[in-house]
């Protein structure tokens, strides 16, 4: 569970990197895989807050919200919370990314 935790948070650091510039007020479907883990989701911004509603296979269904520089929700029904990525955090694993995608 641990493992999913930490790979689901890095994940979507990731995705926070590619979908952030693209979200507008209706939702965008997001979808990709990392450490043989498939994520699918919606990015949808409501006001401050981005809603991110999903599922990753393996694992479970989540449902975080990212406001005021932290990220909480529950994910395979434990509640989690983290400091959200920062825009130099979101920069570099996106970089890295497309790098180990070559």
């Amino acid at each position: 569970m641990k493992k999913t935790f930490l790979t689901l948070a890095f994940g979507l650091s990731v995705a926070f990197a590619t979908a952030a510039p693209a979200l507008a007020d209706e939702p965008q479907r997001v979808q990709f895989s990392y450490d043989g883990v498939n994520y699918s989701y919606t990015v949808t911004k409501l006001g401050k807050s981005t809603i991110y509603d999903g599922h990753a296979s393996p694992g479970d269904d989540f449902h975080l919200v990212e406001r005021n520089g932290r990220v909480a929700g529950r994910s395979g029904g434990m509640w989690i919370s983290y400091d959200a990525p920062s825009a130099e955090m979101r920069s570099a694993t996106a970089r890295q990314v497309r790098l180990a995608s070559r």
